[in-house]
């Protein structure tokens, strides 16, 4: 008899949960916010623990104004293809982190990966 199977994402299915780009998800792993995937993926019982502690990536889908970005860090900036309405120009946090990722990670996000998030 085997052990108990646990259930795993991959990137395709992580992304979708998470509502972001599969590129995305590369991106939070290389810049720390997420663990390196097994063979097979990330084991749902932790990635489901990890969305529970970290409001933020229940966030990266969801359009915010540049009030709410700078709530959760004032050193972001909004895209140039940010949507306007109602006067307040809106994008969605996986399209801020991905701008403000365009270049190879500042010296900073090394500090991240002493503070996992699993």
């Amino acid at each position: 008899m085997t052990g108990a199977h646990v259930d795993v994402m991959d990137t395709v299915r992580l992304a979708r949960m998470l509502h972001v780009s599969d590129r995305m998800i590369r991106l939070l792993v290389d810049h720390h916010l997420l663990p390196e995937p097994g063979r097979d993926g990330w084991p749902s019982p932790q990635v489901r623990a990890l969305v529970a502690r970290h409001d933020w990536l229940r966030l990266l889908g969801t359009p915010l104004s540049r009030r709410e970005l700078h709530g959760l860090n004032t050193t972001l900036e909004m895209p140039e293809d940010a949507f306007s309405m109602a006067g307040r120009q809106y994008a969605p946090l996986y399209r801020i982190l991905e701008r403000a990722w365009a270049g190879p990670p500042p010296e900073h996000h090394a500090a991240w990966a002493a503070d996992p998030l699993f």
